[in-house]
């Protein structure tokens, strides 16, 4: 039986600004590079500006920053928020777990009624790891008081879905809200 629900956010409950950034690069940009300084920002072992300068080294441009987004209300997936609240109503455990560098989604990305949703929030600067490490799972895991045959994983990258499912953690592989909510009401039962 499962009894509790894990999100993740860049991709999934918002707009992944760093992955539509990588995407509209030219292909000969150095794209694996650019990916592995994102990881170690997320990590915390790489400073902003020592990332944005090698990213403008790569790439000749930065990104806009998630951070500089106002409360990101224009890229947030309402309708998710809106299930969320049914599957805490409905008394799962609902938690977050982020491969991010700041604190931005409690800061500013979440209303106080949305944080009040979450019963754990995990981050990877936090953990000093990203998704797929297991210790990013074990840290959501025992947050939320649940063993991982009682969790479902909704994540919009497929690598992080099945390093979770090696674990014994249910995943869904997001790619839209109708076909991630329709999978999820079947693993309930609704």
């Amino acid at each position: 039986m499962f009894k509790a629900i894990i999100f993740d956010c860049f991709g999934v409950l918002t707009v992944d600004k760093w992955k539509a950034f990588v995407d509209s690069l030219p292909d000969e940009t150095d794209k694996e590079k650019l990916k592995y300084l994102n990881r170690s920002l997320d990590m915390g072992v790489l400073s902003q500006s020592e990332f944005e300068e090698e990213v403008l080294g790569i790439a000749g441009q930065l990104p806009e920053r998630v951070e500089d987004l106002p409360g990101g209300e224009g890229v947030k997936n309402t309708e998710l928020f809106d299930i969320i609240l049914k599957l805490k109503n409905d008394g799962y455990k609902i938690g977050m777990l982020s491969n991010v560098s700041t604190n931005w989604i409690v800061d500013v990305f979440l209303t106080d009624r949305e944080r009040n949703l979450f019963d754990a929030l995990v981050f990877s600067f936090e953990v000093g790891a990203i998704k797929p490490d297991e210790r990013m799972y074990q840290v959501v895991a025992d947050r939320l008081g649940v063993e991982f045959k009682e969790c479902i994983f909704i994540d919009d990258v497929e690598l992080h879905c099945t390093a979770a499912s090696e674990l014994g953690i249910k995943s869904i592989h997001f790619t839209n809200n109708q076909s991630a909510v329709k999978m999820l009401m079947d693993l309930i039962g609704e």
